[in-house]
């Protein structure tokens, strides 16, 4: 009970101490995100007696960490919806299918090259995770077209730059050695969890279907069935040996993609949970990773966040030869923030730590990057009426500049 007592305290002081620099992040107009991970990084080098000042059980952790990643996989995969393609939509597809596969070709090349500790598999692994971003911050606006662009990309490469990198993860710590022998030994029980993930995610999807067209006029019950079913379909999908996040991601595209009353008010107490949960995981694992901030990796982590930016920066002249100008087209590339999804993926792989060798090395290089992304994103975004000719203000909305009346 006394165990208890503390943990919760804990997560009250967390709590408060995450609402104190969202409310100052938002003052100074900045992200809470390098806030929370900055907080994290400190709590976590402050000690009593050579012990931690916040300790949780790793039990708890790993409970607290399948959580998250199964909120925030079930409401990015929830977004995603067929029947709102457009042409941007389907020009933003193009930039993540293209981007991804650079990534894991050009992206795992440098990353083996400049930091030569890491395993090919580790490299991919890194590399599959940068696909996923979150929307540029400080606006909400969609009849902007490369906002709108941005958004859309958002949408689309967040279940891939989780759910890969997972599967990736996962085969990495059952396969004791990767070895082309391994790899084709392994195939079919890989094959036979993502079959499982799969029809688990359809199987509860329609259950939820069918249970939501008879109890949608209780919000309350409705909403915690949504958060109940993305739990247990993780769950299950894991207990049949089956992929929890790629079940979670399933069940998520079908809910997006049928017919459900009060659909986005359903969705509201999720969105909820899953801020609360934000909070705590940009905290923890600023506490529970330990980077090395030598100048050393400062220095080749920068390098190779100057690869990635190149990298995203030729697909999007690739992907888009018209209909944006060159200065458009630098502020896209230099657009990709890493967020929550990310985040949450790091902390689930660092109770990976013990199954899969030089884990940390990338966990810090994805931590790294989070920050550089954000920082770079908060400036561009801050420039944006140099770029896009629209300027970002304080209430988190665009100012389109006013049409010169004519003279009659």
């Amino acid at each position: 009970m006394e165990q208890t007592i503390i943990y919760l305290g804990f997560i009250g002081i967390i709590l408060f101490i995450g609402i104190v620099c969202t409310a100052i992040a938002r003052k100074l107009k900045l992200p809470s995100f390098m806030f929370l991970l900055i907080v994290g990084v400190i709590l976590g080098n402050i000690t009593i007696k050579g012990k931690p000042l916040i300790y949780f059980d790793p039990l708890f952790l790993a409970s607290l960490a399948t959580l998250t990643l199964a909120l925030v996989v079930f409401e990015a995969s929830s977004k995603f919806k067929l029947k709102e393609f457009d042409v941007l939509s389907w020009q933003a597809l193009k930039l993540t299918l293209i981007f991804f596969a650079f990534l894991l070709i050009f992206l795992s090349v440098a990353s083996k090259f400049i930091f030569s500790d890491l395993s090919w598999p580790l490299a991919i692994l890194f590399s599959a995770t940068m696909i996923g971003s979150t929307p540029p911050l400080f606006f909400v606006i969609k009849k902007i077209k490369v906002f709108r662009l941005l958004e859309v990309e958002a949408i689309l490469n967040t279940p891939l730059g989780i759910v890969i990198p997972f599967l990736i993860a996962d085969f990495l710590a059952k396969a004791k050695k990767v070895t082309f022998l391994g790899v084709s030994t392994q195939l079919t029980s890989i094959v036979q969890q993502y079959i499982v993930a799969i029809g688990v995610g359809i199987l509860l999807g329609i259950i939820i279907f069918k249970l939501m067209q008879k109890i949608h006029h209780y919000r309350v019950v409705s909403q915690l069935t949504i958060l109940t079913a993305a739990i247990l379909t993780y769950v299950i999908a894991e207990l049949f040996e089956g992929s929890g996040v790629l079940a979670v991601t399933t069940m998520g595209l079908f809910f997006g993609n049928v017919y459900i009353i009060h659909k986005r008010k359903l969705l509201e107490f999720s969105e909820t949970l899953s801020y609360i949960l934000e909070i705590i995981v940009f905290i923890m694992i600023g506490f529970t990773i330990k980077i090395s901030f030598t100048p050393a990796f400062i220095a080749r982590s920068l390098l190779l966040f100057g690869v990635f930016i190149l990298i995203r920066y030729i697909v999007v002249n690739i992907s888009f030869r018209k209909g944006f100008t060159e200065l458009e087209k630098i502020f896209i590339s230099l657009n990709a923030p890493k967020g929550i999804a990310v985040a949450a993926l790091v902390f689930s792989l660092a109770l990976k730590t013990a199954m899969i060798p030089s884990l940390n090395l990338v966990l810090d290089l994805i931590l790294v990057t989070l920050f550089y992304s954000v920082i770079l994103s908060t400036i561009i975004v801050r420039l944006s009426k140099y770029f896009i000719k629209v300027e970002v203000t304080e209430e988190e909305q665009i100012k389109e500049p006013k049409p010169k009346k004519k003279k009659r």
